[in-house]
């Protein structure tokens, strides 16, 4: 499995929160448990690909080359006849609801949407020779179309950074407590804006943060993890971890998961 990461250019980097490149062997793929952390982000993939199906249950939908996707049904497992070689465009979270509105499905045919010429940029981006061109001609797309006005979502902005600067582990009524604004309007706003609740929201990126650090440190105890992310008791992280994923964290560790690699280079 090969697994890239980068991050957009200045000029992009209030709408896009990162690029990611994945190849991977069908063989790789069998095993895979479709056990994922949801992150509350919404993408924008291209998949070189065709006859590549996803599967929830089952329910098999076949991917565009182009689409769009928001919270999939978990667990979910890929069906590609040989290999999956994908670019995805990590959309920042107060942005969302511009380009995934309320009710949309959750994979989305982009080549239906307001991007009908997106399959110029399919081909640009899969007969590039580097990632860096790939990212180079996304941007080079992007920049053409018509984005959100993110001075509108400021304070949406300033509680998903704050929540990422602490790693989930934050204590919602003191961090709202700064707004002139009743908490439930900025629930509200902030739900209108990303598609996730506070709540969830931060709890996704404390149990990201958790995993990745366990990840990349395998031999400290879970018990002393939880405890540095501001879990008083494991039981209650087990308890998070099971709600998100349906399983328990050593399960999560153990298993093939398609995206474990990935969390070894989530910054």
């Amino acid at each position: 499995m090969n697994v890239l990461k980068a991050y957009p250019t200045k000029t992009l980097k209030d709408i896009f929160k990162s690029y990611h490149f994945c190849s991977i062997e069908q063989q790789e793929l069998q095993k895979n448990t479709g056990i994922v952390i949801e992150d509350g982000l919404f993408e924008f993939s291209f998949v070189k690909e065709k006859d590549i199906l996803i599967k929830h249950n089952s329910a098999e939908i076949e991917l565009p080359q182009a689409f769009g996707f928001g919270k999939l049904p978990k667990p979910y497992k890929l069906i590609i006849p040989s290999t999956l070689t994908y670019f995805t465009i990590k959309l920042q979270p107060w942005v969302s609801s511009f380009f995934f509105p309320k009710g949309i499905a959750s994979i989305t045919d982009l080549s239906e949407t307001l991007y009908s010429d997106i399959s110029s940029l399919h081909c640009e981006i899969f007969n590039s020779n580097s990632f860096e061109e790939q990212i180079k001609h996304a941007e080079l797309f992007f920049s053409k179309q018509i984005l959100p006005d993110v001075a509108n979502t400021k304070i949406s902005r300033y509680i998903c950074n704050y929540i990422y600067q602490n790693n989930g582990n934050v204590i919602i009524r003191d961090m709202l407590s700064q707004f002139s604004y009743s908490r439930q309007k900025i629930n509200q706003l902030f739900f209108d804006q990303t598609n996730n609740s506070i709540k969830e929201f931060a709890l996704y990126t404390r149990l990201r943060a958790i995993m990745t650090y366990r990840t990349n440190h395998p031999q400290e105890s879970l018990t002393n993890i939880t405890y540095k992310f501001g879990y008083f008791d494991q039981s209650h992280f087990i308890k998070d971890m099971k709600k998100i994923t349906g399983v328990t964290p050593s399960k999560f560790s153990k298993s093939k998961n398609f995206f474990y690699e990935q969390l070894k280079i989530v910054r």
